[in-house]
């Protein structure tokens, strides 16, 4: 595993900020909640605000949400439905384009091009990714692979049924390896993640320089409600597939049962995790839906506290004068993907 002060150190994680997490595409959400011209996601990315809009041709844009007058943040974070944007400061207007509309009491200082800034965008599998490089290579190239594994349970029309946005007090590497490997399931999900998706089933681990892949493999259950629904072969209805995609990103099925996982790194000891649950297309339709959306955000919730109580307590303990490193079982082999592509991104500059 890697050293503790990779967890605790301030010095590595500027240098991480600056050379592994400032370049790479970041999961916001999902295109479901931009549906329609005009819908719009507030959100901070690395301590960037920025404003995700559904434009009237169809396409994402994402942008700076602080006005270009003074620096004021033109909303809040959260989800909203606008044509404009007015800054609450100076009243200063800006279209959903991010161009700007107009300048109250500026007379002849009037800027003639003072647009916000933009970032790279991108829909893939109906989840909405941003880059704080506007030229940054597209992201979907890198997951074809990804792709094309997950193609049968169809997420990119899959409906989100849970949601979960919460601070952990832990470095964000403790986060993203707990999401990568299913060997702690026995310890901290007993009740709620190992009957079904147990730590001692079949597991594989494979990846490539993007992304590592974990598969768990079980028996199917003899009685999946949602099978109405979503069609599966056994080799895609049995066990899990877990997608990590370096370096924070985790997007997995559980059978028909959809999973993501978006750990945006705000210090050296604290993550936002952003998760949410998804069921196939047409089980909203199913009288049943109410009762299962209310099961799901609750187990939802129950995992993530485990999840967090676990990542906190690690992270203190990284500070501990008699901790050290230890050997990581071959279940946790799709860490070591983490750690390359840290080792590759962190010593670029140098080559």
């Amino acid at each position: 595993a890697l050293p503790p002060a990779a967890y605790t150190s301030r010095s590595l994680f500027g240098r991480e900020q600056a050379l592994a997490l400032a370049p790479a595409w970041w999961l916001i959400g999902r295109s479901a909640d931009l549906r329609t011209v005009g819908d719009y996601v507030a959100i901070d990315v690395l301590g960037e605000p920025l404003l995700i809009v559904r434009l009237a041709d169809g396409r994402l844009r994402a942008q700076s949400r602080l006005c270009r007058h003074r620096g004021m943040p033109l909303v809040p974070e959260g989800v909203g439905h606008t044509d404009r944007f007015v800054c609450p400061y100076h009243r200063w207007v800006f279209g959903a384009d991010g161009s700007l509309r107009n300048a109250p009491l500026m007379d002849e200082r009037a800027p003639s091009n003072c647009s916000l800034p933009i970032v790279a965008v991108e829909e893939w599998l109906g989840f909405v990714f941003v880059n704080l490089d506007a030229a940054a290579a597209p992201l979907a190239p890198r997951l074809v692979d990804v792709a094309r594994i997950m193609a049968p349970h169809a997420l990119d029309a899959a409906v989100c049924v849970g949601r979960y946005d919460q601070t952990w007090q832990a470095n964000w590497k403790l986060a993203v390896e707990n999401a990568s490997e299913a060997y702690h399931h026995m310890g901290l999900h007993p009740e709620t993640v190992n009957p079904r998706l147990p730590s001692n089933a079949e597991t594989t681990c494979t990846g490539s320089a993007d992304w590592s892949y974990l598969r768990l493999r079980v028996a199917e259950p003899a009685e999946d409600p949602l099978a109405t629904f979503q069609p599966l072969a056994p080799e895609d209805a049995n066990g899990m597939k877990c997608f990590t995609i370096f370096p924070a990103t985790v997007i997995l099925t559980n059978g028909r049962l959809g999973a993501w996982n978006s750990f945006l790194p705000v210090s050296v000891d604290e993550t936002r995790v952003l998760a949410g649950f998804m069921l196939p297309a047409g089980a909203s339709d199913d009288p049943a839906f109410s009762d299962l959306r209310e099961a799901l955000q609750g187990t939802l919730e129950a995992i993530n506290a485990e999840d967090e109580r676990a990542a906190g307590a690690i992270q203190r303990a990284m500070s501990a004068r008699l901790v050290e490193r230890g050997p990581l079982s071959p279940r946790e082999d799709g860490l070591a993907g983490l750690y390359r592509y840290l080792a590759r991104t962190l010593t670029a500059s140098a080559a």
